[in-house]
């Protein structure tokens, strides 16, 4: 399940670093810190993940769980938590998603839109 986080902070930080070969790519990072107030089956959940992707996001994309540097997710009620795959779509519409944070517990599989 997707739901949207109304009162949501999400804070994200890219960072290019040009290769040193003069190429006109770069390697990025992405850092994304996810809190939300928006309870679900119980649960609200807050959690980060980093990235390294081959150039800056110009499509949607979606990261395995495998590829992340590190990824964190707490839930509300101290239930234990899983990360899953992190999506950033780039058609951004207003009002719509930046990022999807997945997170997976006993009760909820869920990805978080901000």
């Amino acid at each position: 399940m997707h739901l949207k986080a109304p009162r949501a902070l999400l804070a994200a930080a890219a960072t290019a670093t040009l290769l040193a070969s003069g190429s006109a790519s770069a390697d990025v990072r992405y850092d994304f810190t996810a809190l939300s107030s928006f309870v679900f089956n119980s649960e609200m959940f807050s959690g980060s993940f980093s990235v390294v992707l081959p150039d800056f996001v110009t499509e949607n994309t979606t990261v395995p769980v495998g590829s992340l540097l590190s990824c964190t997710v707490t839930v509300s009620t101290g239930a234990p938590a899983t990360c899953r795959d992190q999506e950033l779509p780039f058609t951004i519409v207003p009002g719509n998603t930046t990022a999807s944070f997945g997170a997976q517990t006993d009760v909820n599989t869920i990805g978080i839109y901000f």
